[in-house]
């Protein structure tokens, strides 16, 4: 989790994230894109949902609502701690805030899966 969380910041620090960041920006007023965005973002989702049993076996059997939610925080997360470098701008201090949101990932995996 923890490498795969710094693999995910390093995309977010690159200039793409940053033109992808622009476009989610302009779709707030732009009905058109915001439509485009969200139909990418849905399959986006759907991807990333359908590979985390593959790629993180430790989430086996953990409720896919805590892999939807995890899911969910880190995007927000790092997405938000991108756009608050400025806020935020020692390195250590954002270190601490991906330290954590792994441990709250961490312990979101531990939820169990909900029986039916």
């Amino acid at each position: 989790d923890g490498q795969a969380l710094e693999i995910y910041w390093l995309l977010v620090k690159s200039p793409a994230y940053d033109a992808y960041m622009e476009l989610c920006m302009a779709a707030r007023t732009d009905a058109e894109l915001a439509h485009v965005l969200a139909e990418r973002m849905s399959k986006s989702n759907a991807f990333f949902m359908n590979v985390i049993p593959s790629l993180f076996p430790e989430w086996d059997g953990s409720d896919p609502e805590a892999q939807q939610l995890a899911l969910d925080l880190v995007v927000v997360a790092l997405d938000g701690l991108r756009l608050n470098t400025s806020v935020i701008p020692n390195r250590e201090r954002r270190a601490a805030v991906r330290k954590l949101l792994f441990e709250t990932v961490h312990a979101l995996r531990q939820r169990p899966a909900k029986k039916t």
